[in-house]
């Protein structure tokens, strides 16, 4: 019993201290309030098993109901026993029922009773309501690097990576694992499924005393995302039928927190490897046979039911959200920021280097001809619109997560499970594809120099449509193998699905990219190889997007005309709205202060004070406010026009 936490609520400090002392020689961590706002205070900080809740909070000696009241305060998860010492309480016997709906009210005891009774009911509470196999064996996958290895640390930190207190709750992430497979003797976390802030999806064995061993999908975080996770999981799984549906097994619950374990059906899924585990040991003809059962009979029957949107903001919302960063501002600065962490940690690798030069980014590698390559920093793709403007985009019901790791392939019949549901509602459906060929192209990084992976983006680039093979003239036998892996990939996404444009599908994979950078943390990594994968994702990235932005002069003025053509889409402006943009667009990505505007853009020679700025100032708002509702693709939340708190604006195109 030394594990489980309890908490006394007694408004009498004498009733509180001697129960406590008492409980505490039989094991219990025992916690104290003697009012609702020291109770609430304790269960917010700790993690309470079981609440022993006087129903008589007053302590003037009248019955009251504040207990009760208390109990509907407190976190629904955790089970609560009622004491009393008045007569009458049979009148609250028989309204426990109902309120035990709500408060998980589990039971009630007479103070008059004893402490031995109260602790009878306290283990009888425990054993049916939080019943934690505290001695369950808990083990880690060593089949992995030391740097892919999982821990309760490591969970800790992909479920809330933002916490104030990892320990606690890392007590908490073990405790549901322990409550989730109470009944088994020992458990083997195998790798992480997928990942989200919020979510993890686990293959776990399990070893059950009475039924054998047992694989198992895990789906865990926090209450609202595995909620919403089983919600979209049960709409859109496949359901054809053997070792493709997932059956939910048992779920644990606790404050905050719930996990589900779904049983992997089939028996041929006990010898089954991860799709990433079968390419490195199979051929090419191998490989093909599964990325067709994959892509026709798993990815194909949902994605076909997918509607057809042709709107470029609903996709780049889709991005966005599939990058975890819904504001794009921000998630620029993220991705900045990982950039430059990367660029000082290739330093220690000695073989190439990647640097930071204003806004492009420039790859030394001493093994490639030229030996320096400038790109654009692929940080403002994460603006899309301009990237999907002008052609038709497929947009409807995609998985999203189908990668090596999400892939279970049966080595004898060659067949394919897919066994993590994480669907996006609405986004473009090369998305699958595309990350699927992203993890493919990774496979490179452990095989070839980065001056090979170069003429590989080249050959994948010049593809003139998804169903033309490369060219694979003078590469290797491995790197045939990936390529041809790619261009099944690209052949059954142009065949059976409705997907033709290949742009988009570039897109799709330029943000598979910048996925993989936004979710590998580079800090403190001393393994060359998780940045050499880094750094291929950050070559993908920057050479798709100079690819796509290259195609298009993002913004044209015409000064006769009047017109200024912004990603494609011609925007007429009245004299002063064009002197203003022209300024702006002419020290674009600087700041631009409203004393520089109305004096020079707006040819306000009087202005010369912050004083003459004032009251002025009006003027220049209503003129912003009104390029604004021409350039923007929604003016309301600007991405081109930026205002610059107390300073100015900055235009960013």
């Amino acid at each position: 019993m030394s594990n489980y936490n309890l908490l006394i609520v007694d408004d009498v400090p004498e009733t509180v201290k001697t129960t406590g002392e008492l409980l505490a020689l039989h094991g219990f961590h025992v916690y104290t309030a003697t009012n609702p706002e020291q109770a609430l205070q304790v269960v917010e900080a700790t993690r309470i098993h079981l609440v022993l809740l006087d129903l008589c909070l007053t302590g003037d000696g009248n019955p009251s109901d504040g207990g009760l009241d208390l109990a509907q305060a407190l976190d629904a998860a955790i089970p609560k026993i009622i004491i009393t010492k008045f007569p009458s309480f049979d009148t609250l016997y028989r309204t426990l029922p109902a309120a035990g709906q709500n408060a998980f009210i589990v039971d009630y005891v007479l103070k008059q009773d004893g402490f031995e009774h109260l602790l009878q009911r306290i283990q009888d509470a425990l054993e049916k309501h939080a019943p934690i196999n505290w001695q369950l064996k808990i083990r880690f996958s060593e089949r992995f690097p030391v740097w892919q290895r999982l821990s309760l640390a490591r969970l800790t930190e992909l479920i809330v990576p933002t916490s104030e207190d990892p320990m606690v709750e890392a007590q908490k992430i073990d405790e549901l694992l322990r409550l989730l497979f109470r009944k088994h003797e020992e458990i083997t976390i195998e790798r992480v499924v997928s990942a989200t802030q919020g979510r993890v999806a686990l293959e776990v064995r399990g070893n059950h005393p009475e039924r054998g061993n047992g694989h198992y999908l895990v789906v865990y975080g926090s209450k609202a995302d595995v909620a919403v996770y089983e919600q979209q999981r049960q709409h859109y799984a496949p359901k054809d039928g053997d070792a493709r549906v997932l059956h939910k097994e048992f779920t644990a619950r606790i404050p905050g927190y719930t996990a589900y374990a779904y049983l992997l059906h089939g028996l041929r899924l006990a010898s089954s490897v991860s799709l990433r585990e079968f390419y490195h040991t199979a051929d090419a003809a191998s490989m093909t046979e599964v990325l067709d059962d994959l892509l026709r009979h798993v990815v194909q029957p949902w994605s076909a039911r997918a509607p057809i949107v042709t709107n470029p903001k609903e996709a780049a919302t889709f991005f966005r959200t599939w990058l975890h960063a819904d504001s794009p501002t921000s998630a620029e600065r993220q991705l900045q920021q990982c950039i430059a962490r990367l660029a000082q940690a290739t330093l220690r690798l000695g073989a190439f280097r990647i640097n930071l030069v204003g806004q492009a980014i420039e790859f030394l590698l001493p093994d490639a001809e030229p030996a320096v390559r400038r790109l654009a920093l692929p940080t403002n793709a994460l603006r899309v619109e301009y990237l999907l403007s002008g052609s038709e985009h497929l947009v409807g019901t995609v998985n999203g997560a189908v990668d090596l790791e999400t892939v279970l392939v049966d080595p004898e019949r060659k067949g394919c499970t897919l066994i993590e549901f994480a669907h996006a509602t609405r986004g473009p459906l090369c998305a699958d594809y595309a990350l699927l060929e992203h993890s493919l192209r990774l496979q490179l990084s452990s095989a070839v120099s980065l001056s090979t992976r170069l003429k590989c983006e080249a050959a994948l680039l010049a593809m003139p449509n998804l169903t033309t093979p490369p060219d694979m003239t003078g590469l290797d036998p491995e790197v045939q193998k990936l390529m041809r892996a790619i261009t099944r990939v690209r052949y059954l996404a142009g065949t059976f699905s409705p997907i033709r444009d290949l742009k988009a599908y570039h897109v799709g994979i330029l943000f598979a990219a910048l996925r993989h950078l936004l979710a590998t943390p580079v800090e403190n990594q001393e393994d060359p190889g998780i940045l050499i994968k880094l750094v291929h994702s950050l070559l993908c990235a920057s050479l798709i997007y100079d690819d796509l932005t290259r195609e298009q002069e993002h913004v044209t003025v015409d000064q006769n005309q009047r017109i200024v053509t912004i990603h494609g889409r011609e925007v007429p402006l009245t004299p002063q709205l064009l002197r203003l943009f022209t300024y702006l667009y002419e020290r674009r990505n600087e700041v631009c202060t409203k004393k520089e505007l109305l004096r020079e853009a707006l040819e306000m020679p009087d202005i010369k004070t912050s004083a003459d700025v004032q009251r002025n100032e009006s003027t220049l708002q209503n003129l912003i406010s009104r390029l604004r509702q021409l350039i923007e693709p929604d003016f309301q939340r600007p991405i081109y026009l930026e205002t610059v708190r107390s300073s100015g604006y900055r235009l960013k195109l």
